[in-house]
């Protein structure tokens, strides 16, 4: 056992007050989208991580299965929710795109067939941390680069997984895989990614 503090230290460690961080969350859970490129745990995921947050204080904001104007209002009330956050995070489950380097969210209700579809109705990971965090601290978790029926169109734009982002000073960004990598969607109840964040968080 670790010896007592001295009186002189306790008293000094009582008098100090704990902080406690405004930290608001963003959780996007995107798995229903047509045909082969449905997902099986984002909607688990996503709830499982909500959980988690919630049970640590953490302000959430869930979304689930959200279609292009689902997501962007989600984003806008995200935005004014947090703008007096600590901290504010993005858990994001479903597909991922990146196109000649630029990273893109996949809604649901987006034809993933049509490579030209996505800089038009995909969101832009950038823009969603530039825009819609306003905090100063950022974390972000990607659970977004599952297997992706797109590469199927084999074309040069489209490339494996997401890509590097440069991010501003006070910003994490935690990928399910490294840069231009495809992770597993999983077989158990949650994504490998997800399940490994929850024991750790």
């Amino acid at each position: 056992a670790e010896p007592p503090l001295p009186p002189r230290m306790r008293a000094a460690q009582a008098s100090v007050p704990m902080q406690t961080l405004n930290v608001h969350a963003l959780v996007v859970g995107n798995a229903a989208y047509a045909g082969s490129a449905r997902l099986n745990n984002p909607m688990n995921d996503a709830r499982a991580i909500s959980e988690q947050f919630r049970s640590l204080g953490f302000a959430v904001t869930e979304v689930l299965d959200a279609n292009r104007a689902q997501l962007v209002s989600a984003l806008g009330r995200f935005s004014r929710s947090a703008a007096n956050a600590d901290v504010s995070v993005l858990f994001y489950a479903g597909h991922g795109v990146q196109v000649n380097g630029m990273n893109y969210l996949i809604p649901v209700d987006m034809d993933l067939g049509s490579l030209s579809q996505i800089t038009l109705r995909g969101i832009p990971l950038n823009n969603v941390i530039e825009e819609f965090m306003p905090s100063k601290t950022k974390l972000i978790f990607l659970d977004a680069c599952r297997d992706n029926p797109l590469l199927m169109s084999k074309t040069r734009n489209l490339t494996r997984g997401l890509a590097p982002v440069n991010v501003p000073s006070g910003t994490l960004i935690a990928f399910s895989t490294k840069d231009g990598s495809v992770a597993q969607d999983g077989e158990d109840k949650n994504s490998p990614f997800t399940s490994a964040l929850l024991k750790h968080l």
